[in-house]
């Protein structure tokens, strides 16, 4: 007696209808696990596949340093998205929002960090379109001024213990000749 090597296995009725099950229930659930599947059409892109929508592009700025009263300091972020509408964006500065707006695509996103104090400001944009949204994050640190009385408070200082010093030494000079 020969044997087959993989032969055929009927399949049950339940069977069948428990993989059709399984596929139907993945089916409705994919637009729930994949954020771009529930992304809306509109009139450029109706029948075109989810898998399209992409958020918007945008550059990163390196991080501002400047001393404490300098002026012209900015951050400037360009944008492009593929979208076709819906273009905001917000600013926050440590966790609170400093500037809001809309931006057109392609664009410039600009927003001045001068007066701030010494320290270090976490700056967050976060631009969206209809497609989605990006964030970005730049560091700002404002240094302390130098301050020159504080040189001039020192030279004063030591010139008056000069002074002293000299005073004194005169003095007990004089002590000792008599």
């Amino acid at each position: 007696m020969r044997r087959r090597i993989g032969r055929d296995i009927p399949m049950s009725r339940a069977v069948v209808f428990a993989m059709a099950l399984i596929l139907s229930c993945a089916a409705c659930a994919l637009p729930m696990l994949v954020p771009a599947a529930r992304a809306p059409l509109d009139a450029q892109t109706r029948g075109m596949a989810p898998s399209v929508f992409i958020p918007p592009d945008i550059s990163h700025p390196v991080d501002v340093e400047y001393t404490e009263g300098q002026t012209g300091n900015i951050i400037s972020w360009s944008i492009d998205g593929a979208g076709t509408g819906g273009w905001a964006y917000y600013i926050n500065r440590n966790g609170t929002l400093v500037a809001s707006g809309s931006w057109s695509d392609p664009g410039t996103i600009t927003y001045p960090v001068d007066g701030l104090s010494p320290g270090v400001y976490e700056i967050l944009l976060h631009a969206s379109d209809n497609f989605g949204y990006v964030e970005d994050v730049v560091l700002v640190t404002v240094s302390a001024a130098q301050n020159n009385l504080d040189w001039m408070a020192w030279t004063a200082v030591i010139s008056v213990a000069g002074i002293a010093a000299l005073v004194v030494f005169k003095a007990f000079k004089l002590q000792l000749i008599r």
